[in-house]
């Protein structure tokens, strides 16, 4: 892992002294809190700079730290959720985008009833949403569909698309999740 991270160091700093322009930074994060627990999550991307500023393109890490409070049986517990990945945007006419986002998430939760082979889970997810540019940042907020859903899928409990059946019962839980992401710019 440490060689993983160093090589991609190596390759974010090669570009980063390159001549080209319109490289950014990402953040986008989530918070959520009750008094039986909660969570919190960063996903940074790094925009490698390039001629144009319609491509938005690079590497790419969450992290997720989730914790729970088991009120009443005194025993609290914690986790964490991390992972690379890699990102492409395309930006229409300073309003819109569509993209897609590769990331490699490694969890310590088994979503099905049977044991995962993996701890490690990838996602694919293709998106599209709008775009807007202001004085020092850029918003993203997109909707991603999870071309993989993998049953083991650590954004499972993000999905917000249900389908219910007549009684009111869920049968399906469509692998979509929203992003409000801000680029900042590092250059010129």
């Amino acid at each position: 892992m440490k060689k993983v991270l160093f090589i991609l160091t190596l390759f974010i700093a090669s570009f980063s002294i390159s001549q080209w322009e319109n490289d950014e930074i990402a953040i986008g994060f989530g918070l959520g809190k009750s008094n039986l627990g909660g969570n919190f999550s960063a996903n940074l991307k790094y925009n490698l700079p390039k001629v144009d500023s319609t491509h938005a393109y690079g590497p790419m890490f969450r992290w997720q730290r989730g914790w729970s409070n088991n009120v009443g049986i005194d025993q609290q517990s914690s986790f964490n959720i991390w992972g690379p990945g890699a990102f492409y945007h395309y930006r229409f006419a300073d309003v819109l985008f569509a993209g897609i986002e590769f990331e490699y998430l490694s969890t310590p939760f088994s979503y099905t009833l049977l044991s995962p082979t993996s701890n490690w889970v990838p996602i694919l997810n293709l998106g599209a949403g709008y775009s807007q540019s202001f004085d020092f940042v850029r918003v993203n907020l997109g909707f991603f569909y999870d071309i993989i859903d993998n049953d083991n899928s650590p954004m499972r409990p993000q999905y917000f698309i249900k389908q219910k059946n007549e009684a009111g019962d869920v049968t399906r839980i469509l692998p979509v999740i929203y992003k409000l992401q801000f680029f900042f710019p590092l250059g010129n």
